[in-house]
This record gives C-alpha cells, structure tokens and sequence, in this order.
C-alpha cells in the first residue's frame, strides 16, 4: 500500500480493518483459489487497481508511517503511565 500498490489480503481481523478503511485492495478468505482471484481481478480492471493504489498510499501516510505509528504509541504510554 505505501508503494501505491492494490493488495489482496487475508481474511485477518487488521488486514480486514485496514483494506475496509482503506478501500486500497481486496480482502479474501484463507483459500488460494480466492487470493488467486483477487490477484487476477486487480490484473484485469487496471482502472480499479490504479485507483486502489491511491488510496493505499494516502492512507498509509495518513495512519500508517512510522511518524504516526510512533506519535500513537507514545499517546497510549503517556495515557497509561500518567492518566489513570
């Protein structure tokens, strides 16, 4: 996602948040037949799949870098350590 890229993900409860949040790829069951249709259904609609890189990429610079990662982190120990 942070190189723009459309993704087919595993039906995992964050990969699942992450791709419906996102809207940046397709989330599928464990089952190869599935993530291979989803690979080949990204192939096909380039359109789709450009689209889907676009919004991977400003989501992951919007939630996911290290920056924001790392400022969330420090928010929930400052909340922990001097909130309660």
């Amino acid at each position: 996602m942070a190189m723009g890229r459309p993704v087919v993900a595993n039906d995992h409860p964050e990969q699942r948040l992450i791709i419906g949040e996102s809207q940046a790829g397709i989330c599928v069951s464990y089952n190869e037949q599935q993530f291979a249709s989803a690979i080949i259904k990204i192939l096909e609609d380039k359109k789709a799949a450009k689209e889907m890189g676009k919004r991977g990429r400003r989501y992951v610079e919007s939630k996911r870098s290290y920056n924001r990662i790392a400022d969330e982190v420090e928010r929930q120990y400052y909340k922990q350590c001097f909130m309660t």
